[in-house]
């Protein structure tokens, strides 16, 4: 399938998301410690797998070249 078109599709997703959390937020004023440490796990896995499946293949490509 095209990339572009995947993007296309999905990006309304991303958007609507946003738009959603940010509304909740603006009502809620008091958020539980729970569930803000779960949010934060979440964002710290979501990073972890932009490292693993964003970041790792390219420098393993670049090692390749390096002779130690």
């Amino acid at each position: 399938m095209n990339l572009i078109l995947i993007g296309t599709i999905a990006e309304p997703f991303g958007g609507t998301g946003h738009v959603f959390w940010g509304r909740v937020i603006l009502f809620v004023h008091r958020i539980s410690e729970k569930v803000l440490d779960t949010a934060m796990g979440f964002a710290a896995g979501v990073m972890l797998a932009a490292i693993l499946f964003g970041l790792q293949a390219p420098a393993i490509a670049i090692g390749e070249y390096i002779y130690v």
